[in-house]
């Protein structure tokens, strides 16, 4: 087994929300156990900063990450510093960086550009950042801007590359997942499908239920639909608390 297939269960945790229990793996992996490749280290690294950002424990990253740390890692602890409402100064320094050729080459500062982008609703600057991406998440997050902008013709585009490259990682299941509710119709129920596959696979995480959720709310001319949404979100609750 490679370096990088003993990240499997941690990247996995950390794409299904389940984001304690990837921190939990990703601190039991040892760098004696990656072989010293000091690549899987700052993927290790990075996704487990990436978890703490998105359990909202933004001071674990920008108080742990130091300005000699890999430029993966400085990238996350920039996303902290946004969500973390220091939204100029994170916005100032991704700019730099993607104008950068060594620093836009990065897998993670191109993740990491595009999901700020996404979220100041700029989609010119993440489709330029990420028309370069050559991760199956990287991918993804375009899937979900074409969608935000109500494209879903690029969406299914995108979607079909991912599959070509991997059609059962996870992230190409969820990505067909959005794809899928989207379009409506009988493609709810294959949306359904895939979040209880996900569910059983893994754990019942608060973005599965959400996305459960979501189908049911689509699938309100059915009866009870409202009633298992409600019951998912509940859920989802539940394991937020």
């Amino acid at each position: 087994m490679g370096d990088s297939d003993q990240l499997f269960e941690l990247r996995n945790l950390f794409l299904i929300g389940n984001y304690q229990a990837a921190i939990n793996e990703g601190l039991s992996i040892t760098n004696a156990s990656l072989a010293s490749n000091d690549r899987a280290q700052v993927e290790r690294d990075v996704l487990v900063y990436r978890s703490y950002v998105a359990k909202g424990d933004y001071s674990v990253a920008l108080s742990e990450i130091k300005n000699s740390a890999p430029n993966s890692l400085q990238a996350v602890r920039c996303l902290a510093s946004y969500l973390s409402r220091e939204t100029e100064i994170a916005l100032a320094t991704i700019k730099d960086w993607i104008v950068d050729p060594t620093l836009a080459s990065d897998d993670t500062i191109q993740l990491i550009a595009g999901t700020i982008f996404m979220l100041e609703q700029n989609y010119d600057d993440m489709f330029k950042v990420l028309q370069r991406t050559n991760t199956l998440e990287g991918r993804a997050l375009l899937v979900q801007g074409y969608l935000q902008i109500s494209r879903l013709d690029l969406a299914k585009k995108e979607l079909l590359v991912m599959q070509d490259l991997d059609d059962d990682a996870t992230i190409t299941q969820l990505a067909l997942a959005w794809v899928n509710i989207f379009t409506g119709g009988d493609k709810l129920e294959e949306a359904s499908a895939i979040f209880n596959e996900l569910v059983e696979k893994w754990s019942p995480t608060p973005l599965l239920l959400n996305g459960l959720a979501t189908v049911h709310l689509h699938m309100s001319d059915k009866k009870d639909h409202f009633r298992s949404a409600e019951k998912d979100l509940l859920q989802a609750l539940e394991k937020v608390s």
